[in-house]
């Protein structure tokens, strides 16, 4: 009795082709390498893209030369999408796919090989010829108006009637559903994002405007300043306000530090940074003479951030500079001069500092900054020298912003990809999502909002983006989803990152004792 053929399903079909495409692709990397060309990672893709090209007028070709009558093969010509191909252009193929048929034609045999060639073809059949820091994923989607598409509004909290704004949100650390947003009454929201948002508690107790606020580690506990010349420790638990540590100045900006969240910075509009420890509520007790738990500087402090490895802080003054200062990774204490400053504005205060450690789909880490400064309508990018703590300008994106405190924030899931992104607030009323690799104009403007968008904030798988506007409305996006396992690789990825962070500071506080 004979059995009737499986069919083979079109999903199979597609896959093998797929891999075949990939393994042609690597098979052009090695032929590329082996003469001699220099394969750096900003010239691999623009390779990929000429590649593709090819292969698709092949393709055409192929097609014609299969559906060609016996003299148009040999003298006449074809029309294709309005292009003549005569029997030269039929009977060429381009070099890259010589170079692919001959090494296909030969991928069984090795004899003809020199011991080198068989090193190089070894590699290419484990998909290793391209170097770590050199990585292209076939499968990734590169274009980024594709990866940053959004589905439409998840959830819209309305917190005020044009009097309210909407100043800073901020989800919660490695966190998809808690989310706070403070407003200009002097309350903080603290909401579930994800299956049913709502706003589960209100934290009440400052009486003036809330100029900013950061959850510690564990979420447990939320600090929180305002223009009432107080710092707020809510526990957020129990939703009651567990210290209250009174100031001689307004404080303008606040961080937790990231691996001591007994230690939290604070900047004043009178020029200060003071380092306090939480449990008591005071600046932190010094240790060494070499150490400060305050800085002065000139003019108002505007915008504070630190490094996941809590070993560095920036902080930006009103008059648009923005300063480098190494600080303990373990008590978050002031270690000695300040290491670089500035300037970042053409005199307008920065609004916003932000700082990632991985910038493109490299294993190799690149430090960069983002900067908002108000006046200049643009969002600016400096690099980051960790060696020797010097800044330097690589771009700037244009973002209407003139008057208010505009933030922006990095796209925190970059590797598998060609590139990285970032969200900032506009003027405009627009949510703006921007390329690393594009200074000219955005890949994706979201529009909901009626006032101009003043912070913006990811979940940490980057499922949802929260925006809030100048009058007290906070929207939920939701992103289109896009290949799961890219996803979870790019969530596992930055899980082993952040693990080897926290173990290299624990390694340098150890050798430091």
């Amino acid at each position: 009795m004979r059995h009737k053929p499986m069919p083979i399903r079109e999903e199979t079909v597609q896959a093998h082709k797929q891999r075949d495409h990939y393994m042609e692709w690597r098979t052009f990397l090695l032929e590329r390498k082996r003469y001699g060309q220099n394969l750096v990672s900003e010239h691999v893709m623009e390779l990929f893209e000429e590649w593709k090209r090819e292969k698709e007028r092949d393709e055409i070709r192929e097609n014609l030369r299969k559906t060609a009558s016996p003299l148009e093969r040999i003298g006449l010509t074809r029309s294709v999408s309005g292009t003549s191909l005569g029997s030269a252009a039929l009977d060429s193929t381009s070099s890259y796919m010589r170079n692919m048929k001959s090494m296909s034609a030969t991928e069984t045999d090795f004899s003809h090989f020199d011991e080198d060639e068989r090193t190089d073809r070894t590699e290419v059949d484990g998909m290793d010829a391209m170097e770590d820091d050199d990585e292209v994923t076939f499968n990734s989607v590169n274009n980024m108006a594709q990866v940053y598409a959004f589905v439409g509004m998840h959830h819209i909290f309305e917190r005020g009637t044009g009097r309210t704004q909407g100043r800073v949100i901020k989800f919660g650390n490695n966190d998809n559903d808690i989310l706070a947003f403070a407003s200009s009454d002097g309350v903080i929201s603290i909401a579930t994002a994800m299956n049913k948002p709502e706003v589960i508690v209100e934290l009440v107790g400052h009486t003036s405007q809330i100029l900013d606020f950061d959850w510690s580690l564990s979420n447990e506990y939320l600090i929180s300043v305002a223009h009432d010349k107080t710092i707020k420790v809510w526990n957020t638990n129990t939703a009651k306000c567990a210290r209250t540590i009174p100031c001689k100045a307004s404080p303008t900006c606040i961080n937790f530090h990231p691996l001591n969240n007994n230690i939290f910075l604070s900047g004043f509009d009178n020029g200060t940074v003071t380092v306090y420890n939480l449990s008591t509520g005071k600046p932190a007790d010094l240790k060494r003479k070499a150490q400060a738990n305050t800085l002065k500087l000139s003019y108002p402090i505007t915008a504070l951030c630190i490094t996941p490895l809590g070993d560095m802080a920036f902080v930006g003054d009103q008059k648009g500079f923005m300063y480098v200062y190494s600080i303990d990774s373990s008590s978050g204490l002031f270690l000695g001069r300040r290491i670089h400053m500035i300037k970042c504005s053409r005199g307008g205060p920065l609004t916003s500092i932000s700082y990632s450690t991985y910038t493109s789909n490299s294993r190799r880490a690149n430090p960069c900054l983002l900067v908002n400064s108000c006046g200049d309508d643009v969002v600016k990018l400096f690099g980051l020298n960790r060696k020797t703590g010097k800044i330097e300008i690589m771009g700037d994106y244009p973002v209407p912003h003139r008057k208010l405190n505009v933030r922006s924030v990095f796209c925190p899931l970059v590797s598998f990809r060609h590139g990285a992104c970032f969200v900032s607030g506009s003027e405009s009323t627009e949510v703006c999502v921007f390329d690393l690799a594009r200074q000219t104009n955005s890949v994706n403007r979201l529009m909901g909002h009626s006032a101009a968008v003043l912070d913006v904030s990811w979940s940490y798988d980057e499922g949802l983006l929260a925006s809030c506007d100048a009058s007290g409305v906070i929207i939920l996006w939701k992103r289109a989803p896009f290949d799961n396992e890219i996803q979870q690789r790019n969530i596992e990825e930055k899980q082993k990152r952040e693990e080897l962070a926290r173990q290299q500071a624990l390694l340098d506080q150890f050798n430091v004792q």
